[in-house]
């Protein structure tokens, strides 16, 4: 006799950026479920099997060439198959990149004043907070944030998503919310 698993409940994740003038008024906000990315499988199937090999999530990235050109209000689509941001491979001038550590216990990001909050809500999902105060992550003055990826400590994307660009400046805060449900 073959047993089919017939109730298969993929790991599947939410996605919230949220931007706040200087007043903590929200000016904007976007939401979605995540991509779960095709190398994530990799690396939870090497936590369950080694737990020496400690493989999790341990940062989060955040691009500017997440949107189509021309149209910073107009997400890229991609599939679960990518490796990076898409300013990673790609030519966009000036190119931003910001890698923020989320570990527990861990403050090891570049920037002293982002906050990082990482909870285990229900036994069934991880959620990451991320707070981009107004001084943080403005690059060369202005960004418009429009991808995130997170990574685990082996280097792999684990999970993705682009989204309309997300202004950054010194009277912005951006706050990511990014729950990953197993």
């Amino acid at each position: 006799m073959i047993f089919k698993d017939k109730v298969r409940k993929p790991i599947e994740g939410f996605f919230k950026i949220e931007c706040f003038d200087k007043n903590d008024k929200l000016v904007d906000s976007f939401e979605k479920k995540n991509m779960i990315m095709f190398t994530s499988k990799q690396s939870v199937a090497n936590s369950m099997h080694n737990p020496a090999t400690s493989v999790y999530i341990n940062k989060i990235s955040l691009g500017n060439d997440g949107t189509i050109s021309g149209n910073t209000m107009a997400p890229k689509t991609f599939t679960y198959d990518i490796l990076d941001l898409f300013v990673g491979p790609s030519p966009v001038l000036p190119k931003e990149r910001l890698d923020i550590d989320i570990v527990p216990g861990l403050n090891q990001n570049p920037i002293g004043t982002i906050m990082t909050n990482t909870n285990i809500v229900n036994t069934s999902s991880i959620e990451y907070e991320i707070t981009l105060n107004e001084d943080d992550a403005n690059g060369s003055g202005i960004v418009g944030w429009s991808e995130a990826a997170l990574f685990t400590s082996n280097g792999d994307i684990f999970a993705m998503r682009t989204f309309p660009a997300k202004i950054k400046d010194s009277t912005t805060k951006l706050k990511i919310t990014w729950k990953i449900v197993f």
